[in-house]
């Protein structure tokens, strides 16, 4: 990465100079589906914003050099997003939804898939000397090799500890997995059949999504290890899995036109497809859902965890409810659909959810401010560092509108 000082600050220069903002500054709200459609040449890019009951499109941004990867940024409110132009090194920037961009100095690696952890740190697949996962430290730009295996593609996954889902299409299409420090736990691969794309967690039963090209497109690798049919939508892309257990798809439904589905997982249905207005032989590279980083947590010290609650003005006077766990399941459906992805069932959640131990778990309950919420996690000094997830989640209760269940997020202890 140091070996390419010149060509990693042009490479910043150029998504900096490149990324204009469009005419109509697009209305981005909490729920809408973020779409990246780049020119099969790379050479242009938009970034949309699409009404998930309408579809209803607008663009947030559009970019003389290709897009590959979208997520929300910690703060909830901008997006991080990776740039590829075909050649040199990649780049990222803050995009923010009036089309403002901020570059990072994540130089010369290439990202095609990355999620963010409770460390501020970032999980990457791409190009860093070759095909790989790493990690970002966020906002310092250092990346460090977890594996050199092959990736284009990642997913965390959570239990028995932090470990990392890669899904390789080039040679032998595989899906592996991986610990922090890049031993290989497992590996699956398969014939072209089993091409991947995309790999997500599903949270709420703990198997993953498989997204491909060849049919059936879609499918569900198994905690037991099983990979099964789920659905068919042709030419998968991306999948992004949301809190009410639904998901959506972005792909090719008919020759050369672009689209996103909405699909339930648990009934396996169809709920929506909305048609995506690009040019011919476009690609769909980055899916993402708008704020759904409404909670993160963030190492403060040793001992002191901020989990702190992103301001949202459908939340204002509204009471809420923190509380963490060592597991994500068994969770609990709310009326409205939405999931708590915590182990209601171990003592740490009755700790944290019945407010009985306050001075570890500060500011756990109360009513929602306009500036959000940090509430606090201070661990006794002294407690062990068993390198093992914890869990926090929460619930925001309704005046006259049902409970929401906000993201589950974790932090290492």
């Amino acid at each position: 990465m140091r070996s390419y000082p010149d060509r990693a600050a042009i490479a910043l220069v150029l998504v900096w100079a490149f990324c204009s903002l469009t005419s109509a500054v697009a209305q981005v709200h909490h729920g809408h589906v973020i779409l990246g459609v780049s020119s099969a040449s790379r050479n242009q890019a938009h970034v949309l914003s699409i009404d998930p009951t309408s579809g209803r499109q607008a663009t947030i941004l559009t970019t003389m050099v290709g897009v590959n990867c979208i997520r929300m940024s910690p703060d909830n409110d901008s997006l991080t997003v990776a740039f590829y132009s075909g050649g040199g090194p990649g780049t990222i920037a803050r995009v923010f939804p009036n089309g403002t961009t901020v570059p990072l100095n994540w130089v010369g690696a290439v990202v095609s898939d990355m999620e963010l952890d409770g460390d501020n740190e970032w999980y990457c697949a791409g190009l860093l000397a070759g095909h790989r996962l790493f990690t970002v430290h966020d906002p310092s730009g250092i990346p460090t090799t977890i594996s050199k295996q092959r990736a284009l593609s990642m997913a965390v996954v959570e239990e028995q500890g932090l470990r990392y889902a890669g899904a390789a299409r080039y040679v032998v299409p595989q899906l592996f997995f991986t610990d922090r420090q890049g031993r290989i736990t497992t590996m699956i691969r398969s014939t072209p059949q089993l091409e991947l794309t995309d790999v997500e967690l599903r949270p709420r039963t703990g198997e993953l999504v498989l997204g491909g090209v060849t049919a059936p497109e879609l499918r569900t690798l198994t905690q037991s290890g099983l990979v099964l049919p789920l659905g068919t939508f042709p030419q998968v892309q991306a999948i992004r899995v949301g809190a009410d257990d639904t998901m959506w798809v972005s792909g090719f439904p008919t020759t050369g036109n672009p689209a996103v589905m909405r699909f339930d997982l648990q009934t396996q249905t169809v709920l929506t497809v909305h048609s995506v207005a690009a040019a011919p032989g476009a690609l769909l590279t980055g899916l993402e859902i708008y704020g759904r980083r409404l909670l993160r947590c963030e190492k403060r010290s040793v001992n002191t965890i901020d989990v702190v609650l992103a301001a949202n003005t459908s939340f204002w006077g509204r009471q809420y409810q923190l509380a963490a766990s060592l597991g994500r399941r068994p969770g609990v459906r709310l009326p409205a659909g939405e999931f708590l992805s915590l182990d209601v069932t171990d003592g740490l959640f009755a700790l944290s959810a019945r407010n009985l131990a306050p001075t570890i778990f500060s500011n756990f309950s109360g009513r929602v401010p306009r500036i959000g919420v940090r509430a606090t996690i201070n661990l006794p000094p002294g407690t062990p560092r068993l390198g093992i997830p914890v869990f926090v989640s929460g619930v925001i209760h309704g005046l006259s509108r049902p409970a929401t269940a906000l993201n589950t997020h974790w932090f290492r202890l």
